[in-house]
């Protein structure tokens, strides 16, 4: 587990790194249309990958639940059945994108030059889209068998890849067509890696045609099917906002809010990977009834999760627009209130986003479908609804309300039920003292702010570390009981034993 966490972390790392340096270069190449057009064409294709009809996270569930139970001949045959199933929706995909690429031009109402380049780019994305269907169950396997480390540092690999190589297209002139290709080539790359290491360590799992199973395949829909209307609700709420600033404001309007949300959702995503990668152990725990243990890995997620919201949220209130005019320039800065507005929903993601993948494992859905899919509704009517009087300030508004009108408020109670903790207990543990921790580092971030900057990163960084320390310092002394410093004790010292271990042998 704890290679998994640091692996995460690893591919994070390398996820952030190449979004700092590349976004710049993508601007200065693509302009402000193409990095809008290049965000807009990200968000149609992100819907269009509702058609994984949510079996990639059934996958994840079942997988653990065969290993759990040691039934190996089930497992062949979920598997041999979920390969066969995506290869259909691969085909379906592969005809949708085509479909699509002809009527960008008219929806966005884009120039001629624009509609080519959207076209071209739409078609080679949809070519590598439509094969990541196949390719699926190859994640599925690795997260099953929780080998996310194999899984992160693969993805690290591709990260880095892609931005050396989009670099040398977009300098060659290849523009989005270029990195679409790159895109295509490093995901067969990477499929290739990761089929080579399961058919080394897991020669068990085979893909036999005469072991699809109708049976098997409405099993693993009626759970998916809990998990699509959840991933619908995730695309309208993650995907939709560069859609409606592109259709209402144009597309040249998106650059600058498209920069600061895809610095939330970098930042969302270093959050998120401590729950992530506890998604198949929460469903072990449940499959094996351990309600103690899944408490307690609930309760510890949850509150690091927090833990590391707190001092992102306080860096981006008090040092944001620093921070992305550093990274971009002065033309991109979307703005403070929509910034701030968009700080909040980290804030809110974070302890609301482990209770949903907890209850996910649990196989727990039913009320998160319903409510994923009111946030979507309040989010696209009132998104729309607001752009109109307050530009893309209107369009984070939407998002922020419909989220707290909704799993704001519902997941942390149904996830604080299904493990048996009252709900006081669960503010005041996840919440209350994580939060008082952070005092101290407000304090520091107010008296910081009073400094003048003058455009010195290294001075931002330093501003940055310090806030995290004094914030780790205050979440150590205030932010855990004694029984959990102790236990962070002992587990800091044993990853440092395993490392040097493994250095000596």
């Amino acid at each position: 587990m704890v290679s998994s966490i640091f692996t995460s972390y690893l591919s994070f790392a390398a996820n952030i790194l190449v979004t700092i340096l590349l976004t710049p270069f993508l601007i200065h190449y693509l302009g402000q249309s193409g990095y809008g057009l290049w965000a807009t064409l990200g968000s149609v294709l992100a819907y269009l990958s509702l058609l994984d009809l949510g079996l990639s996270g059934t996958s994840t569930k079942f997988i653990a639940q065969y290993r759990a139970s040691n039934d190996q001949h089930g497992l062949n045959i979920f598997v041999t059945t979920v390969f066969i199933t995506y290869f259909i929706l691969g085909i379906v995909a592969l005809g949708l994108s085509i479909l699509v690429s002809f009527h960008l031009a008219g929806f966005f109402q884009l120039s001629f030059d624009l509609a080519e380049t959207a076209k071209g780019f739409f078609l080679v994305a949809g070519v590598n889209f439509a094969l990541s269907f196949p390719l699926a169950p190859l994640n599925g396997i690795l997260f099953g068998y929780q080998r996310v480390d194999l899984l992160n540092l693969i993805n690290t690999l591709g990260f880095l890849c892609n931005g050396f190589l989009s670099v040398l297209v977009l300098k060659n002139g290849l523009g989005l067509v270029g990195m679409a290709w790159v895109a295509l080539g490093i995901n067969l790359s990477s499929a290739a890696l990761k089929w080579s290491f399961i058919r080394r360590k897991f020669p068990h799992v085979r893909i036999y045609p005469a072991l699809f199973n109708l049976g098997v395949l409405k099993n693993a829909l009626t759970y998916a099917f809990y998990l699509l209307i959840i991933s619908v609700g995730a695309q309208i709420v993650f995907n939709t906002d560069n859609i409606i600033i592109s259709k209402y404001l144009g597309i040249a309007a998106v650059t600058a809010y498209a920069v600061a949300f895809r610095l939330i959702f970098v930042l969302m995503q270093f959050i998120f990977k401590i729950a992530d990668v506890l998604a198949p152990v929460f469903s072990e725990l449940h499959t094996l009834k351990d309600t103690v243990r899944l408490r307690a890995v609930y309760l510890e997620s949850s509150k690091v999760s927090v833990a590391l919201a707190i001092p992102v949220v306080i860096i981006l209130v008090f040092f944001g627009e620093e921070v992305i005019r550093l990274w971009i320039g002065e033309g991109n800065f979307v703005g403070t209130p929509t910034l701030m507005t968009l700080a909040a929903l980290t804030f809110m993601h974070s302890f609301v986003h482990p209770g949903a993948v907890m209850l996910t494992g649990a196989g727990k859905m039913r009320g998160i479908c319903f409510f994923n899919m009111a946030e979507a509704a309040f989010n696209l009517f009132l998104s729309i609804a607001l752009v109109r009087h307050m530009g893309v300030l209107g369009v984070a508004l939407g998002t922020i309300l419909a989220h707290a009108l909704t799993n704001l408020w519902y997941i942390p109670a149904s996830a604080a039920k299904e493990v048996g903790l009252s709900i006081r207990r669960y503010i005041q543990l996840v919440l209350l003292r994580p939060t008082l921790a952070g005092l101290p580092a407000i304090t520091m971030a107010i008296f910081l702010r009073r400094l003048i900057l003058d455009g010195n990163g290294l001075m931002l960084a330093g501003f940055s570390l310090a806030i995290f320390v004094v914030y780790l310092l205050g979440f150590l002394s205030l932010g855990v009981t004694g029984e959990e410093r102790s236990l962070y004790r002992q587990k800091f010292r044993s990853l440092v034993g395993n490392s040097t271990r493994s250095r000596l042998e």
